[in-house]
């Protein structure tokens, strides 16, 4: 039994077109969070991705990256940071908001004037 020629065939395996983008984003994970650190944007890294026929638009490489980086730091128990862009597609419409405030200023002023300790 050769393990090296074993390891070689599992490496090619890897790197086989069959894989699903995302798997194979994810092998390149740790090389991408590095470029990224070092100021590299989004689009020149999607646009080497593509030279080798992975396919992403810029969208979906960002939603995709952001689920891998998601995945990973819930493994290691890390809270991740949720882009601002993100945090505002979550937010659930408030548009009561500011008469649901109304009322409970309006209950607290009441609760004031009848508070039997109160001696103005």
């Amino acid at each position: 039994m050769d393990e090296e020629a074993i390891l070689k065939d599992l490496a090619q395996l890897q790197k086989s077109a069959t894989r699903s983008k995302t798997a194979r984003l994810r092998d390149l994970y740790d090389q991408i969070e590095a470029l990224r650190s070092r100021g590299i944007t989004h689009a020149k890294i999607v646009s080497v991705l593509n030279d080798h026929k992975l396919g992403f638009s810029l969208k979906s490489f960002e939603v995709t990256f952001y689920r891998i980086k998601r995945q990973r730091e819930k493994k290691l128990n890390r809270p991740v940071a949720i882009p601002a862009e993100e945090k505002r597609e979550a937010m659930p419409s408030v548009s009561g908001a500011n008469d649901f405030f109304k009322i409970v200023d309006k209950l607290k002023e009441q609760n004031q004037n009848d508070d039997p300790r109160r001696n103005d």
